[in-house]
């Protein structure tokens, strides 16, 4: 066979023998990237659209895309990059992200536990693990888990996602109490010194026993005390209209004590001083 050492171009790009003694100029695609074919030809994939990635298919020419079904990277370094549009179906990691590399530093976290920060600016993060009832106190390392302590009077009730704080205190003595000048609603445990044009407003969703102590000490103005729901207010064998009802006095030195009945949803006057009418 004959050797034919020259070659003859008219147009600039890419030239390739044949293997049939002649050399071909394949047609690629503007911004394509060219791949070898399993005739030993050569090819072009079509252009990448912008924040696409190149990706092999096994058996078959390449081609770009966004999505990206296996990806092993065995270190990450934080560089300038910016990434318009990624989508990961499935990440698996070797080792976490670091803090300082916007990650957590750890691979698990207790379920329904507080996460918190390190020692220092990029340890790995941790978590609180907390209780029904329990909260976060802070100490001077990490915070803990830890029960309110009741104190002196003070009973603490704790529940899923509630704690309710009660005077338990008997008679004045263990009452606290504030001077109202203007409508208000009450808490348990608590005594008022009323004036003004007022209304005193019992507290919402009362417990068995609850207490409030409203006392006038206007020389003009006469408080009303209402419950703003269905709960009842009651003074002798006289209640009050669900929902609209309430009781006013009529003097200044006028007090009412009344305390909260659960079974009928009913607040009781167990001590009265004073004229007060039921409406």
């Amino acid at each position: 066979m004959g050797t034919n050492n020259a070659i003859n171009l008219t147009a600039q790009g890419l030239a390739y023998y044949n293997g049939t003694n002649a050399f071909s100029t394949p047609t690629l695609t503007n911004f394509g990237v060219t791949y070898g074919t399993s005739t030993n030809d050569i090819s072009s994939t079509a252009a990448g659209t912008t924040g696409t990635v190149l990706i092999g298919n096994t058996g078959a020419a390449p081609s770009f895309s966004n999505t990206v079904s296996s990806l092993t990277i065995n270190t990450l370094t934080s560089t300038t990059a910016t990434i318009g549009n990624l989508s990961v179906t499935t990440l698996n990691l070797t080792n976490p992200i670091t803090v300082s590399e916007g990650g957590t530093g750890v691979t698990t976290f207790t379920p329904y536990g507080v996460v918190v920060a390190g020692s220092t600016t990029t340890a790995p993060l941790s978590d609180v693990d907390l209780t029904a009832g329990q909260v976060l106190v802070g100490t001077s390392t990490s915070p803990v888990a830890a029960y309110l302590t009741a104190g002196t009077g003070i009973a603490i009730t704790t529940g899923q996602g509630s704690i309710t704080i009660t005077n338990t205190e008997a008679g004045s003595g263990g009452v606290l109490w504030f001077d109202e000048a203007t409508s208000f609603t009450g808490v348990a445990g608590s005594g008022y010194f009323v004036s003004g044009v007022t209304t005193a407003t019992l507290p919402a969703s009362p417990v068995l026993g609850a207490t409030v102590i409203i006392q006038d000490v206007d020389p003009t103005n006469r408080v009303s005390i209402s419950t703003g729901t269905t709960v009842l207010i009651q003074i002798g064998n006289v209640h009050t209209t669900a929902t609209t009802g309430y009781v006013q006095n009529t003097a200044q030195g006028d007090t009412l004590t009344l305390t909260y009945h659960d079974t009928d949803t009913t607040w009781y006057a167990r001590g009265v001083q004073g004229n007060w009418s039921v409406n």
